[in-house]
């Protein structure tokens, strides 16, 4: 099974670790299906069945789907732009700076990771 994670995820968390021997890491069935049903009746996800294993489906965003995540990381964008809005430019380089050095740092501290 592949590891998909965003770009926003890699950075703050590093690259996801490979994939192992055993059961496949992530919720149990029963809760990816009781988090999908809501949002498959609300039209954002549809179900789709796997052709090699009749208890399986596959979940894909459906157009309505796509559309209510590229608002959302809109939303998040413009709400991060007003924070750092508050900012001068040297300001801002600094939090960067202070920001990339916490990020490369991060074994340091009691982070909670990927594994």
């Amino acid at each position: 099974m592949a590891t998909t994670c965003s770009t926003a995820e890699t950075a703050l968390w590093g690259p996801p670790p490979p994939p192992r021997g055993g059961p496949p890491p992530g919720p149990p069935p029963a809760a990816v299906s009781n988090l999908a049903k809501p949002l498959v009746e609300a039209g954002i996800l549809e179900k789709t069945p796997v052709s090699h294993d009749a208890r399986s489906v596959q979940l894909s965003l459906t157009e309505a789907g796509e559309k209510e995540i590229r608002d959302s990381f809109r939303a998040q964008n413009e709400r991060e732009e007003a924070w750092v809005e508050v900012l001068t430019p040297t300001e801002q380089q600094i939090l960067v700076m202070l920001l990339n050095k916490l990020i490369t740092n991060r074994s340091q501290f009691d982070v909670r990771g990927r594994n």
